[in-house]
């Protein structure tokens, strides 16, 4: 999915073929991206710190930051990521 001012982030869905699972990157807008972050992430609260801290720090020098995440995908949720993508089209 391409980047778009709107959503602020951009996706791709890629199947590792060493194991055969569906990885769903993203990248986008530091913002966008921790809001969306799972709860288990959410809770290594040392991480998100750190995360937020360089965040701060760079802004403040005056450096756009992105932010990159990864999700393991079923089956059932690329068959369903997939439809919705060419329903969108």
């Amino acid at each position: 999915m391409e980047f778009s001012s709107y959503r602020k982030r951009m996706a791709i869905l890629v199947q590792d073929k060493q194991d055969d699972i569906y990885k769903l990157y993203i990248k986008g807008a530091d913002n966008v991206i921790l809001d969306r972050l799972c709860s288990k992430a959410r809770a290594d609260y040392r991480h998100i710190h750190e995360t937020e801290r360089f965040l701060k720090k760079s802004s403040m020098q005056g450096y756009r930051t992105l932010l990159l995440a990864m999700k393991v995908l079923e089956q059932d949720e690329v068959d369903d990521f997939l439809n919705e993508c060419k329903e969108a089209e």
